[in-house]
């Protein structure tokens, strides 16, 4: 729906459909966030983290963040690592 750069990083938000079934939190401390993978990148000062925010048992944005000062607008290439 949205994706909002901030220099040292992104927001990127999506709506589900609400037939889907919902995320069972259990797993991830019952809870919202979710920590996601990091991301290693030369277009990411430091590398990085993502974060997947949610409500109500569904999924709704993904904010990508640099460890370091910058995360580029465009990145070409990229590894997320566990």
């Amino acid at each position: 729906m949205k994706r909002e750069w901030t220099e040292g990083g992104f927001y990127v938000d999506f709506e589900v459909s609400k037939e889907l079934p919902l995320i069972d939190l259990i797993d991830f401390e019952g809870h919202w966030p979710i920590d996601g993978p990091e991301i290693r990148s030369a277009d990411i000062h430091r590398g990085g983290g993502s974060i997947l925010w949610g409500e109500n048992g569904y999924a709704d944005c993904i904010e990508m963040y640099a460890f370091g000062n910058f995360f580029n607008e465009q990145v070409k290439d990229f590894e997320l690592l566990p």
